[in-house]
């Protein structure tokens, strides 16, 4: 990507461009952020729900890529270049399976925000159990 020549329009670019992108990314942060801030009953621990949410946002996203993709991948950089050379059967389907891997890599960081939207509404639901509250409260009804 080539930067633009004016002061201006490099200012625009890390705005608009870099800061949509950092948003994007930072996304399970400062969705329960905004959560906490604009709930109408008060959440008990909000900085531990901040956190146990940011966590489940980019742990599944991690977590994906670790299972799936961390495999794959070493697998093609340093298996698939020899077997091909070798003339070996196996290959072209491992080659395959690399290229799509890679493919799938960016839909993968796009679903970010929605795997932290989707998480932080689902913790959002069950908080107070988690945090012992809701226990009491049952509790107290017997």
């Amino acid at each position: 990507m080539k930067l633009p020549d004016d002061e201006l329009s490099v200012l625009l670019w890390v705005l608009f461009e870099e800061g949509l992108w950092i948003a994007w990314i930072t996304t399970p942060i400062w969705w329960p952020v905004l959560r906490v801030v604009m709930q109408r009953g008060r959440l008990p621990h909000p900085l531990a729900y901040i956190a146990v949410a940011a966590a489940l946002g980019y742990g599944f996203v991690g977590a994906v890529m670790l299972i799936a993709f961390v495999p794959l991948k070493v697998t093609g950089l340093f298996l698939v270049p020899q077997l091909l050379e070798a003339g070996i059967a196996a290959g072209e389907p491992l080659h395959a399976a690399d290229r799509a891997i890679t493919g799938l890599m960016v839909p993968l960081i796009i679903s970010l925000p929605f795997t932290a939207i989707f998480g932080s509404i689902t913790l959002n639901r069950r908080w107070r159990a988690l945090c012992g509250l809701g226990l009491q409260e049952n509790v107290e009804h017997r």
